[in-house]
């Protein structure tokens, strides 16, 4: 498992420059070296990245919120969408294994814990739920889907479910997300053909370390210990996934190292 320069994470790829156009005899010049007004589009994509947010801010911005914005969904949420995280910023915390995706937590309070999980194209989580806490999710890089599903049946000492999906929902930086809290189970896939490297930020509250894991194709269910691969961007040891790793081969399913 190896750290990962930001372009190794993705293709930057945009000109951040200001495009202008100039008024001449009162009609728009579109010479976008000229200049005078500012170019729509060029502006979108300036104003966007001069929004974005180093990590530190937004963790001590996060740190503001009174309890209550944890119990209801709608806040956070709006947190995140109008302050996305400045993706260059977290590169301390960012590491990448081919095998599995990676859990690295950035803060943690009694309140919540925010934590960056990178995705290898084509990697995907297990379904899983929440133990029954708030969560929300953004893409500072990349882009992934939320596979949504609905339980008819579970039960969790017998390790039997059947679950149906429900919707997909397309996460990036611009569209977070907040887990239903009707419908809370769910798995996040980095998509093959995105062709990309992804980096996602949950924010739990509150922090759990527990969770029910679901094979829908096999009708089978059960729990598991979550674990971090890194946790303020240092290592931690792989020997601590041992137990995880076992309870997920005997539910069925296997996902070494993460949890779910």
């Amino acid at each position: 498992m190896g750290r990962t320069l930001l372009s190794d994470a993705f293709d930057v790829g945009v000109d951040f420059g200001l495009c202008r156009q100039e008024k001449v005899k009162g009609k728009n010049n579109t010479n976008p070296n000229s200049v005078g007004q500012e170019c729509p589009t060029h502006t979108r994509y300036t104003d966007r990245f001069r929004m974005r947010v180093p990590i530190d801010q937004f963790v001590k911005k996060l740190r503001a919120f009174p309890a209550a914005a944890f119990g209801q969904t709608e806040q956070i949420r709006a947190f995140l969408q109008e302050g996305p995280v400045d993706p260059t910023s977290l590169a301390q915390y960012l590491t990448w294994n081919r095998q599995h995706y990676t859990r690295n937590l950035i803060d943690k309070t009694d309140l919540y814990e925010l934590i960056a999980i990178c995705w290898e194209v084509g990697q995907a989580s297990s379904v899983h739920n929440h133990r029954d806490q708030n969560c929300w999710m953004a893409a500072p890089i990349g882009k992934l889907v939320v596979e949504n599903f609905r339980v008819g049946f579970q039960d969790i000492e017998a390790g039997r479910c059947r679950l149906e999906a429900s919707n997909r929902v397309e996460l990036t930086a611009e569209n977070p997300c907040a887990v239903d809290p009707q419908e809370p189970v769910h798995r996040v896939v980095n998509p093959r053909e995105a062709n990309q490297r992804a980096v996602s930020l949950h924010v739990y509250s509150r922090p759990f370390d527990t969770c029910v894991v679901y094979s829908p194709e096999q009708g089978t269910c059960g729990e598991i210990r979550l674990h971090y691969n890194t946790v303020l961007g240092k290592a931690v040891p792989s020997s601590q996934y041992l137990v995880a790793s076992i309870q997920c081969a005997v539910a069925g399913y296997w996902l070494p190292g993460t949890g779910y």
